[in-house]
């Protein structure tokens, strides 16, 4: 019988008895599952140095998650601060810990994703990337499914729970989703990519992600590798260029890309399918185009 998510809801516990068992633990007692660090999304380089910067001036103020299976202590939480305290040289200092009690992998990577979410100084696709993923991985997993005359059938909306959980519409966690599946299948590509998207200074829109991995799906790999080096290094792929047409109305183009802009703005506020926080991107990428195209109006009529 499938557990429920309620079955799967994590127990936190202290397990006092452990802690006084083994009163000092470093990060060369703990377990690294490759499985779990792989879900680590990012961490920028200024983040690292910042996260140094704080463990050599007041030492490590979080506790390390750990989770106790086969008698080994497993890694769940802490692994930036663990890999910046071997670089500080602190392997054999004794670290804060607690543990929790989970049933099995899956349980623990679902915690995970949640808790990652928590984070608060994510940026928007930062947050809507790892919505993505637990979308994702939740939609794939066997959890939340029932048995219906021997059929497995899902026993919950995935999309419609975690969109209530997170305060944004059903279309938005399956958009996410998409966003998620987008950039994992870049980074399959170039690696790098991953953090250079999720980046808060990225040179890649959210909006050009799609367009990326779309482009780029059929290409052998190393060409592949070509087009994702362009897109990091701030390059739009360039399309062959077109015969030179008999000059006739230079704002012509212009009046047309106006007309596309507001059309697409008006069918995005007519479906109404989008969080608040979407729709204001939307905008201010609207009101970007808009006067850049204006701007190149006035400046053709004048010529």
């Amino acid at each position: 019988m499938a557990r429920t998510r309620t079955a799967r809801t994590t127990k936190a516990t202290t397990l006092a008895e452990k802690a006084k068992a083994q009163q000092t633990i470093t990060v060369k007692d703990l377990t690294i599952l490759e499985e779990l660090e792989s879900l680590l999304p990012f961490q920028l380089s200024e983040e690292t140095e910042e996260l140094k910067d704080s463990i050599k001036k007041e030492g490590v103020r979080d506790p390390f998650v750990l989770w106790e299976r086969d008698g080994k202590k497993i890694l769940v939480d802490g692994h930036h601060r663990r890999k910046s305290m071997i670089e500080l040289g602190l392997e054999d200092t004794a670290i804060p810990f607690t543990y929790r009690e989970f049933s099995d992998l899956e349980e623990v990577i679902f915690w995970m994703r949640k808790n990652q979410l928590a984070r608060r100084n994510l940026s928007k696709d930062q947050v809507s990337y790892l919505r993505g993923m637990l979308y994702n991985e939740e939609k794939g997993s066997i959890a939340g499914l029932k048995k219906v005359d021997g059929q497995n059938v899902r026993s919950e909306n995935v999309a419609q729970k975690i969109a209530a959980e997170s305060g944004v519409n059903e279309k938005t966690v399956r958009r996410d989703g998409k966003f998620a599946e987008h950039i994992q299948a870049l980074a399959e590509i170039d690696p790098g990519i991953k953090e250079d998207i999720l980046s808060k200074n990225s040179k890649i829109r959210k909006s050009d992600v799609e367009k990326l991995a779309t482009s780029v799906k059929e290409l052998p790999k190393e060409e592949a590798k070509e087009v994702l080096a362009k897109a990091r290094a701030g390059n739009k792929t360039k399309k062959p260029a077109k015969k030179a047409e008999v000059a006739t109305d230079p704002t012509k183009k212009i009046k047309k890309d106006l007309s596309t802009i507001f059309r697409n703005l008006i069918s995005r506020v007519e479906t109404l399918d989008e969080s608040e926080e979407d729709l204001k991107t939307s905008f201010e990428e609207t009101q970007q185009r808009l006067w850049e195209n204006l701007v190149a109006l006035k400046a053709a009529k004048k010529s």
